[in-house]
């Protein structure tokens, strides 16, 4: 800006400063402040703690999420406009937010953020070509799910499916008379809109902050879209997908399949312990048939006098299989 306004007011002075400081900064500025910086933020992550989502906590949380849309839809369904009517359009609202985005692994702004044109527009038809090279299994979740598409991060479009379930509360969410009932105001475009005369939207991350710690769950504080997203990101590295299965999930999540690989694949402890260390004890052991041609799935090793008593191997093999399911 100094540089620009030198050079329109003609001050040879004040652009001499300006380019002054602009040297100054290309050439000092990685050694003073982003070097530390960066030295210092990857010293904090190294021994972090990476956790995720246990498979227990998140079926806790979807079976109250469901209790509370189930009473909520049978209080909606008498259409008795007071303010219980008001009370359960709010609670269906935020339960299926919140499964929305546990069931889709999306970040919550994304789904919060939903708009009414976004659900109210016509699925296309599906290719009758593609649906013939799909398994019955397949075809049959086709017809089963409902698909929008709505803005992601970065101006990408990403997409959401809904069960019939959720489809149906959705419905009911979009509903303009029912919603003028509850209390929302009739200019609020938002799916999950906030009442009480608001133009907002209900915040996700609230919602899954306040339902995951009254559902019982062991570790509520990591049920955050966040660390689901690492949670099928994870599951993902286990199943051992091929590289196009693998990049249609990150397309799924609305990021890079570099960003998936980088930042998303966790823990990376528990896959080094239970995979490259079999790879690992036949190197020791000078058994270089046990791996040859093989993938680190396929290899397989038993207990051998010169590496691991029998029952040791066998506990130590089984941690690493429970540790991976874990």
């Amino acid at each position: 800006m100094l540089r620009s306004i030198a050079t329109e007011e003609e001050n040879s002075v004040l652009e001499s400063h300006a380019q002054a400081f602009i040297q100054l900064y290309t050439s000092d500025w990685n050694d003073e402040i982003s070097g530390s910086a960066r030295r210092l933020l990857q010293n904090r992550q190294m021994n972090k703690p990476k956790l995720l989502p246990l498979a227990s906590d998140v079926g806790k949380l979807t079976s109250h999420l469901k209790e509370i849309q189930t009473e909520a839809l049978a209080v909606i369904e008498k259409k008795v406009f007071n303010a219980e009517f008001s009370t359960a359009f709010k609670s269906l609202s935020e339960s299926v937010l919140a499964q929305i985005i546990l069931f889709n692994r999306r970040r919550q702004g994304e789904v919060s953020k939903m708009l009414i044109s976004h659900v109210t527009t016509k699925e296309p038809e599906h290719s009758a070509d593609i649906q013939s090279s799909l398994s019955p299994l397949e075809r049959e979740l086709l017809d089963s799910f409902t698909r929008i598409e709505i803005p992601g991060k970065r101006n990408n479009t990403v997409a959401v499916l809904f069960t019939e379930q959720l489809k149906t509360s959705v419905d009911v969410l979009v509903d303009l008379g029912l919603r003028h009932e509850a209390g929302i105001v009739d200019d609020n475009v938002y799916v999950f809109a906030a009442s009480n005369g608001s133009h907002g939207f209900i915040r996700g991350s609230d919602i899954l902050r306040k339902f995951s710690n009254v559902c019982g769950a062991e570790n509520p504080q990591l049920l955050r879209s966040t660390s689901l997203r690492k949670h099928i990101a994870t599951l993902s590295q286990v199943m051992n997908l091929q590289k196009y299965e693998l990049d249609q999930v990150a397309r799924f999540l609305g990021h890079d399949v570099r960003i998936h690989r980088q930042y998303y694949r966790l823990p990376s402890d528990v896959m080094q312990t239970a995979k490259v260390a079999k790879m690992l004890i036949a190197m020791e052991r000078g058994d270089m048939s046990a791996i040859r041609g093989k993938s680190l799935d396929e290899v397989d090793i038993g207990p051998n006098d010169g590496m691991l008593p029998s029952w040791c191997f066998n506990r130590c093999y089984s941690y690493c299989v429970l540790l991976v399911l874990y």
